[in-house]
This record gives structure tokens, sequence and C-alpha cells, in this order.
């Protein structure tokens, strides 16, 4: 008796410690996924803000301020999207819309004024190029209409992405984590990496935006929406399971997935960037 009894208590530790582990992990995937969805929000990438605090909300739906920026950048997005699209009255009247509708957080409310004036910026543009073209006189002029040759980006993509791993990568996989005060030099070292390489993959991503076609670009972008989503979340997961170091876990993983996606594009759009 006394041995089932010690068995039966010994089995409920181990089902609660996992349930609370399970909670703890969940737990830091939420706070890591809003703290990368603020900083993508505050560098001006929606989509990355957007899926960032998707994955946030997943995590747990009834935090209330999660689901106000989901909607919020939701439509911040479609402004985006329009401007993309060349839409630009209707992204300005989209813009004032979601300002009336919507009591918007501080980051949220100036990127949507900034897209908002981009767009308004490129109304103007047209305007102006309409009536220089109707008030310029015509003349019978014969020109040779040549087509501007693309620049080869695919080479120099991977130069750049050869450097950062040889330059930035390698120096923080060389710290050794065992010395006395290394915590923050290989802090500071892979999330030096990591902004590498984000700057890597949002200029790949931004060339591949102008050159592909409206519907391939849209496929992309949603692909490119579910890898921030899986980013995050494996970063929290190491975080969340790193002993001794879940903030260096955490920006290690980041900069080891960014890695992986910024040439995971590059060869999948290889005749694209050339």
């Amino acid at each position: 008796m006394m041995t089932t009894i010690i068995c039966t208590s010994l089995f409920l530790t181990a089902c609660s410690s996992e349930k609370e582990s399970e909670k703890s992990s969940e737990n830091t995937t939420f706070k890591k996924a809003v703290e990368q969805g603020k900083l993508a929000l505050a560098k001006g990438d929606v989509e990355d803000a957007l899926a960032s605090f998707e994955l946030a909300e997943n995590e747990n739906p009834q935090d209330a301020n999660t689901k106000k920026y989901v909607e919020q950048l939701q439509q911040v997005n479609h402004v985006d999207n329009l401007i993309e699209e060349k839409e630009y009255e209707q992204a300005v009247k989209k813009a004032n819309q979601t300002m009336e509708k919507y009591t918007l957080f501080s980051p949220v409310q100036k990127e949507l004024s900034d897209l908002k004036k981009t767009a308004e910026s490129k109304q103007k543009e047209i305007k102006k190029e309409t009536t220089k073209t109707n008030t310029t006189p015509k003349t019978q002029t014969t020109t040779t209409q040549t087509t501007p040759q693309k620049e080869n980006l695919y080479a120099s993509y991977m130069n750049k992405a050869t450097l950062i791993g040889q330059n930035f990568d390698e120096a923080a996989y060389a710290i050794d984590g065992e010395r006395q005060d290394s915590f923050n030099p290989m802090l500071k070292a892979f999330d030096t990496s990591y902004k590498q390489w984000d700057a890597l993959l949002n200029e790949i991503y931004g060339t591949l935006k102008s050159r592909l076609s409206s519907s391939e670009f849209t496929v992309l972008r949603d692909v490119q929406r579910n890898w921030i989503k899986e980013r995050n979340h494996n970063a929290g997961s190491a975080s969340a399971y790193s002993e001794y170091a879940p903030e260096i876990a955490y920006t290690e993983s980041l900069a080891a997935s960014t890695r992986e996606r910024c040439y995971a594009l590059l060869e999948q759009y290889r005749e694209t960037l050339r």
C-alpha cells in the first residue's frame, strides 16, 4: 500500500511538473512574441509585427492588448497592401477611416501616419506628372526604346551572406561560454549577428517585392508571415528550455532561423534575382 501511494505521488508530481513546464514555455513564447512584435513595429516592419502579435494572440487568446494590436495592425497592413498595389487614393481613405474608428496605440498611429503620408506623396507625384504631360506640347520625335537591364543581385546577396557568416556568426560562436563574464559578450554577439541577417533578409525581400508579379508576391508574403510566426515560436521554445542562458538561446535561434531563411530565398528565387 505504501509503495502504491509513493508511486502515485511521484506520478502526480511528475505530471504537475510537466504541466508547469508547458505553461512556462507558453508564457515565455507569448512574452517574446509581444517583444518581437513591438521591435518590428518600431522598425516599420508591419508584416513582421502583425505575424508576431498573431503568434502572441495564439499563445494567450485572453490578452486584451494583444487582440487590439492584431486588429489595428491588420488595418495598417491593409493600407500598406493598397500602397503596394498603387491604390493611393484608397490607401489614404482607409488610413483616415482607421484613425477615426480606433484608439490606436502610439507606435501603430505613427506607422499608419507614415503610410498615409507616403500615399499622399504618391498621389501628388501622379497629379504632377499628369499635369506636366497635358501641358507639354507634343512633338513628332522618333526615339529608340531601350529596356533597362535588371541588376544581378544574386551573387551580391550571396557574397553579403558569406561575409556575415565569417564576420559575425563565427565571432559569436568563438566566444567561450564557460569563461567568466562571457554572458554579455555572447548576447551582444548573437544579437549583432541576428540584426545583420535580418537586414539582409529585408533587402532580399524588398528586391523580390519589386521584381515579382502581384500574385507571386502575395504568395511570398503569406509564406513569409507564416515563417515569422514559426521563427518567433522556435526562439521562444529555445529560450524556455535553456537552463543557463535563455536570452542567448532566444537570440541565437533568431539569428539561425533568419540565416536559413536568407539562403532559402536566395536559392528559391535565384533566377528572379539575376
